[in-house]
């Protein structure tokens, strides 16, 4: 790139992710050192230093005090959110494959779960107004950690009220959308959807939970999907975390 003005820590650390996002830089391959990029940009040694922060902060690359800066390896996914909530095939391919999944054995990844657990929980005031009930009640909750590749990908909670899922199949642990086969099974059965999307910085448990660098400021994408049933009553609530750099969320419309 030509520019005969001051390099800002702003446009070096956005040439400098043009080059890494074009492939310029090789997964895991080590970017020039600090004096070498003071050099190519006619800058100071704090400017360069300021930019690499930045592409820190972007989840764009890792450093090692002493070793170097490095790109890093980025393979987000393709994720059909409508074909991977347990509706949008109507049928598992496999037995016990649920549609999530299949999904990503599509794309020649290898999915996997953590093991899922279900508990009663006190609900908070997003979840109430999501399933329609009282802040500071009891609903159940199944949550489980999917991983693509070994790499967490996504955190995956899903709410029933308590007296749909109390003493029912729902409190024995499934795969993270084979609950919603079980649902159908139990009734009532689910005749509409909602979908909520909102991003934001991660929290410190989602940082935790999805293994986040906790010096990058990557946003995580949250997807809320909600089932109701033929009284126009919520029954199910799935709430996914997704981290931005990690995902690639695709909304066919089918």
């Amino acid at each position: 790139m030509t520019f005969s003005g001051r390099w800002s820590a702003h446009r070096i650390a956005d040439d400098l992710r043009n080059h890494i996002q074009n492939g310029e830089f090789a997964p895991d391959g080590r970017l020039p050192s600090t004096q070498e990029l003071v050099s190519q940009y006619k800058s100071s040694a704090v400017t360069v230093r300021q930019a690499v922060q930045r592409l820190k902060n972007m989840g764009l690359v890792t450093s090692q005090t002493g070793v170097g800066v490095y790109a890093r390896r980025i393979d987000p996914i393709a994720w059909r959110a409508h074909r991977s909530d347990g509706h949008g095939r109507g049928e598992y391919p496999n037995g016990d494959v649920d549609d999530w999944t299949a999904s990503i054995e599509e794309l020649g990844r290898v999915p996997s779960y953590d093991a899922p657990e279900v508990t009663v929980e006190l609900v908070e005031d997003d979840i109430a107004s999501w399933l329609d009930i009282e802040a500071g009640t009891f609903a159940v909750v199944q949550r489980c950690l999917r991983r693509v590749d070994g790499v967490p990908h996504q955190l995956v909670d899903i709410w029933f009220p308590k007296e749909i899922a109390i003493d029912s199949p729902l409190m024995k642990p499934s795969g993270a959308t084979m609950d919603a086969d079980t649902l159908a099974g139990i009734g009532p059965p689910q005749v509409r959807r909602r979908r909520l999307l909102r991003g934001w910085l991660p929290t410190e448990e989602e940082i935790g939970r999805l293994e986040l660098d906790a010096d990058a400021a990557n946003p995580v994408l949250r997807h809320v999907l909600v089932s109701y049933d033929a009284a126009n009553k919520p029954v199910r609530c799935e709430v996914t975390i997704a981290p931005g750099d990690r995902n690639l969320l695709v909304l066919d419309d089918e």
